[in-house]
């Protein structure tokens, strides 16, 4: 009796161990030309309750090269990106890989050498993903937050 007990324990002791994951969903994901980034910023607007870090990367198709930012978006703030940076520090690439990931911080640093603390958001939190084509196309991005607390993205024009 004593066993069947202590394998018990162990069975679920071991299941509690293990990390729970969050899949992390992609906002948006494509192959692009340099092209299409030249001269095409973009605008982000947060009007959700939380602070968010977009975490965006253009990847060099033909070599091993990549450029990433991860500026905090804070609520009720607005942010520029531009990609002719990432552009010119790939050069000679003309394919680019493009991602951009959403995440909510968690924590603020509270000092120097204090970490920034994140969680990725996933697909239960968000009704949103974004194409190319409505990316290429539309200027300004507002993350909010709908009636029943999923996030939503309104893209525009300027």
């Amino acid at each position: 009796m004593n066993i069947k007990i202590l394998l018990l324990v162990l069975v679920l002791g071991v299941n509690s161990i293990q990390p729970k994951k969050h899949d992390e969903m992609m906002l948006c994901h494509f192959v692009g030309s340099e092209n299409e980034f030249l001269g095409h910023l973009n605008t982000w607007i947060n009007n959700t309750k939380h602070d968010l870090v977009i975490r965006w990367s253009l990847k060099d198709l033909q070599g091993e090269k990549f450029y990433t930012q991860e500026p905090i978006l804070k609520r009720g703030d607005r942010l520029n990106i531009d990609y002719a940076p990432a552009i010119e520090h790939l050069k000679p690439a003309e394919l680019f890989d493009f991602s951009i990931k959403l995440f909510r911080v968690t924590k603020h640093p509270k000092g120097a050498g204090q970490p920034l603390e994140t969680k990725p958001l996933n697909a239960s939190d968000m009704t949103l993903a974004l194409h190319k084509k409505k990316f290429l196309k539309n200027d300004i991005f507002e993350l909010r937050r709908n009636n029943n607390g999923l996030l939503v993205l309104n893209a525009s024009k300027k």
